[in-house]
């Protein structure tokens, strides 16, 4: 006589609905990362990278997120974070007009790579508000190619994506500052140090005014007692 085990029998219907429910990471991501910045930017708030990566795999079955970026010999520990994070980056030669103003337009890389790995992904999934993509959102809508327009701003985007890529294709990242917003990290020791060290309104820090409320009860204590005493010996 066969023992079914129940506990087990139950775990591992679990693990074949999680399975089904999953999206098979056959997709590949195309980010304008100048367009996410300023669109996420002009929103209030700043994008967690790394939480990003992880929403782009889970809702979208990503498996390999490119990134467009412009290059900067400065910038070298936020180019190793992102590669940590999952992002492959493609870079461009930044140019500077005489004001000093960053371009780095990674336009014809993104649409350049969309077409190099056409046969390696199953759908792709353009993050960027820009409407020079529409020609590309246009042909891999057409073959079927297209997952997801995801739109840093839906208050700023070009009417171009909207027009070709359409509703059921467009999604906004206007309501995902709960999930991907960057916190820095503090640790409590930092945190505790912080708010002994915060001065008051008057500049001083907190707990000084105590300290020298102290100091003048002790000063004025001593006088007291050297007083007591001196009049205790001139017998007065």
């Amino acid at each position: 006589m066969e023992i079914i085990d129940n506990n087990y029998s139950k775990k591992r219907i679990i693990e074949c609905v999680v399975f089904v429910m999953q999206k098979p990471l056959r997709n590949y991501a195309f980010i304008d990362s100048q367009n996410v910045n300023l669109g996420i930017r002009d929103l209030g708030w700043k994008l967690d990278w790394n939480k990003f990566r992880i929403y782009l795999k889970e809702k979208y079955g990503v498996a390999t997120a490119y990134m467009f970026i412009g290059y900067m010999e400065e910038n070298q520990d936020l180019y190793l974070s992102l590669q940590k994070d999952g992002y492959i980056l493609i870079f461009k030669e930044i140019l500077k007009n005489k004001d000093g103003f960053v371009k780095g337009n990674c336009d014809a890389e993104l649409v350049l790579q969309a077409m190099v790995d056409y046969q390696k992904y199953s759908k792709a999934v353009i993050v960027s508000g820009d409407g020079d993509f529409a020609c590309l959102v246009r042909h891999l809508r057409k073959q079927g190619k297209l997952e997801k327009v995801l739109v840093p701003n839906s208050r700023k985007y070009s009417a171009l994506l909207k027009k070709v890529a359409a509703e059921e294709y467009l999604d906004c990242m206007n309501n995902l500052k709960g999930k991907l917003f960057y916190k820095p990290h503090t640790t409590k020791n930092s945190t505790n140090s912080a708010q002994r060290k915060a001065p008051n309104k008057d500049r001083t820090s907190k707990g000084s005014f105590r300290r020298d409320s102290a100091r003048r009860v002790s000063k004025f204590k001593r006088r007291v007692n050297a007083n007591r005493n001196r009049n205790f010996q001139t017998g007065i």
